[in-house]
């Protein structure tokens, strides 16, 4: 009937006026994210203090940096570490892209049933582990507690302990670093190309006073924070208009 013709175009009006407001707050978190990464990725090469002087760093890729910022090899900085657990009754440990690093019971069954903990290697708290095979596609974290983590994965320990994990972990996830990363992995195939250790330990890493290194630390969590907390709030409204559309 006429009627029932109108009902059904009011309500795909209504639908697509719905999927229209869902597309525009998912686009929103896109570009909130942008926004967080590249906040972050300038507190990590340049710093908190926009008016502090700048000098070259002497590497192309990375440019121009704090003047009383050190530039140096991360074989100075770190060092790695091939402990192997004796029994494996430690916490299990499993990377995850969207999560880090975190006790494999967190993850799911599949994640846990692919990761191999055969001659695991020890991290402790703080310590960077990396996915040799995956590094450069940032799937490396800073360990949160002493563990064990699969045997092809690298452990490096900060030198100094005053360093920031956190710090460096988050300056390896720059495009900057990345890009160096993808240009020094090695490998016959494509998908088994790794980031090995003398490689990743010839890289420049850029170095603030460690007390500078804490405050970027501070504004990375603070960052981080604001923008889930946007999120959620955007997170439930896109679920209230799934809601909406679902009746």
């Amino acid at each position: 009937t006429v009627e029932q013709g109108r009902i059904v175009t009011f309500l795909d009006q209504k639908t697509t006026e719905i999927d229209a407001a869902i597309a525009k707050k998912e686009r929103l978190i896109e570009l909130l994210q942008e926004q967080k990464n590249i906040r972050i990725n300038q507190a990590v090469l340049r710093g908190l203090n926009p008016a502090v002087p700048l000098c070259d760093s002497g590497v192309t890729w990375i440019g121009a940096v704090p003047a009383h910022w050190k530039v140096v090899p991360n074989r100075f900085i770190f060092r790695e570490q091939n402990a192997r657990s004796l029994r494996g009754e430690e916490t299990h440990l499993s990377m995850s892209q969207r999560y880090g690093l975190v006790p494999a019971k967190e993850l799911d069954i599949q994640t846990l049933q692919s990761e191999s903990y055969d001659g695991a290697k020890l991290c402790q708290k703080g310590d960077l582990v990396q996915n040799r095979l995956k590094a450069h596609l940032a799937v490396f974290a800073v360990a949160p507690c002493h563990g064990l983590v699969s045997p092809d994965y690298s452990v490096f320990r900060l030198q100094n302990s005053e360093n920031q994990p956190v710090y460096f972990e988050r300056l390896f996830k720059t495009p900057n670093y990345l890009g160096e990363f993808n240009r020094r992995v090695r490998g016959i195939v494509v998908g088994f190309l790794r980031l090995y250790s003398e490689d990743f330990n010839a890289i420049p890493a850029l170095v603030p006073p460690c007390d500078e290194q804490a405050e970027i630390v501070r504004f990375i969590e603070t960052t981080n924070k604001e923008f889930e907390d946007i999120r959620a709030k955007i997170d439930a409204e896109i679920a209230m208009l799934r809601e909406l559309k679902a009746i």
